[in-house]
């Protein structure tokens, strides 16, 4: 199968990771990875804008969601002091139109009003040009308001900061996986997507529609 333009190499921030997980890495004692495997992931993809190379893997962002989707999908696990390649990580490695389709699969939390956020953020960016921050928070505070969602615990609508902290865990990750194109000044940041993150947003959204719902919003 043709891999749409662009896709695969737009992946390969988890590529590379998993492939690095062939023979396992060990893991500190807090069970973060090691510093020379941090810095090697900054340098790599661009994850690091300051002098001074991150000692952690709490100060690389973007690697911390690249590791924490390839546990959440069941790619990588740990084993004792070590993380490694789960059989199904070796599985997407091995095929060329799994790994993306998997990853495209998981751009969505397991939490319904961030998932249910991300899906309508995915779907707006992927059927127009980038765009602003602002205009995103606006669009989804409305759909918010109108579908009326509410806290099972508080009964509370979402706060502007729920709404936007909801969004932003998608658009993190597609930052990370190299899907996200960002412009604007720092103030009101505009979002859009690659080619090959349009791609990947189109599957996660086919998937999304023809999956199991149970989200109001579905």
């Amino acid at each position: 199968m043709t891999l749409p333009n662009g896709v695969d190499g737009a992946v390969a921030p988890l590529r590379w990771f998993l492939g690095e997980l062939v023979d396992g890495q060990a893991l500190t004692q807090t069970g973060n990875l090691g510093r020379a495997f941090v810095q090697d992931a900054a340098g790599r993809f661009g994850w690091w804008d300051f002098d001074k190379p991150p000692r952690s893997e709490d100060e690389l962002y973007d690697l911390h969601q690249v590791r924490h989707l390839a546990q959440r999908l069941g790619l990588a696990r740990r084993s004792g002091r070590r993380l490694v390649l789960a059989p199904k990580g070796c599985a997407a490695l091995a095929e060329g139109d799994q790994l993306w389709r998997t990853a495209a699969r998981g751009l969505l939390v397991d939490h319904e009003l961030a998932a249910a956020l991300g899906e309508t953020t995915l779907a707006v960016l992927a059927s127009r040009d980038p765009t602003p921050a602002s205009e995103l928070d606006a669009l989804l505070a409305l759909i918010v308001r109108e579908v009326g969602w509410r806290a099972t615990d508080t009964g509370a609508p979402p706060t502007e900061h729920d709404i936007r902290s909801g969004w932003h865990l998608t658009t993190n990750l597609l930052r990370a996986l190299n899907l996200l194109s960002t412009g604007g000044g720092w103030q009101d940041r505009s979002y859009g997507l690659t080619p090959a993150g349009r791609a990947v947003a189109l599957e996660c959204l086919h998937h999304r529609a023809t999956g199991p719902r149970s989200s109001p919003w579905g």
